[in-house]
């Protein structure tokens, strides 16, 4: 038993001796603190304890002993780039907010994140994602995938019996370049408003063109 934690969702051990927890303090309709906790020892011991209020976590996976992709029931990607250490983390932007289910990386760079109607493909780390879109409706949710050794092939299931099946890693994919409006208060587009454009692709892998209508 983990002390302290009221419950637990995904659990991840890279090697025989270090693993990740994650999970929520549930304070009945009071709020949650998001929980992340690491081992070092095979799970005999819990230690390195992170607690902070926000969406609960969900979803964690282990690229390496350092490198941790965290996601929350509310659409955000956190990656952290030393263990539990959120002082040393990247924001992983989903621009849409969707939901990460679950996420397979099939190389130290190459990697994939599941999400309700879509699969998202990273070649950087994911720092930058590009999305495969599938032809699911309302109701029709991706709920786990998994890919063969070749990185390429995969497998995607969900609600409503839908299974698909790729031989090229889910192309064509999409960019994932977004605006974001520099208030959240508001999102209307105003001539006194300030938006912000981001293209996080690997430089010189998309350019951007303006058009003014």
């Amino acid at each position: 038993t983990i002390p302290n934690v009221t419950n637990l969702y995904d659990v991840q051990f890279i090697d025989n001796q270090i693993g990740m927890v994650c999970g929520e303090n549930d304070y009945s309709g009071n709020g949650s603190q998001q929980i992340l906790a690491q081992s070092t020892n095979g799970g005999q011991t819990w230690s390195q304890w992170i607690q902070s209020s926000g969406a609960t976590l969900r979803e964690l996976y282990l690229l390496d002993p350092l490198t941790v992709f965290l996601s929350n029931d509310q659409g955000f990607v956190i990656r952290l780039n030393d263990g539990v250490n959120l002082q040393n983390s990247t924001n992983v932007s989903m621009v849409d907010a969707a939901v990460v289910h679950r996420f397979h990386f099939t190389s130290n760079t190459s990697g994939y994140a599941l999400c309700d109607y879509s699969i998202r493909k990273t070649n950087n780390t994911g720092l930058f994602w590009e999305q495969a879109i599938l032809p699911l409706s309302s109701g029709q949710q991706l709920r786990d995938f998994d890919f063969l050794a070749d990185g390429i092939t995969g497998f995607a299931v969900g609600k409503a019996g839908k299974a698909f099946r790729t031989t090229n890693g889910g192309e064509p994919l999409l960019p994932m370049a977004y605006f974001y409006p520099e208030s959240y208060t508001y999102f209307q587009l105003c001539a006194d408003s300030v938006y912000h454009f981001v293209n996080s692709a690997p430089e010189a892998e998309y350019t951007s063109q303006w058009y003014v209508d």
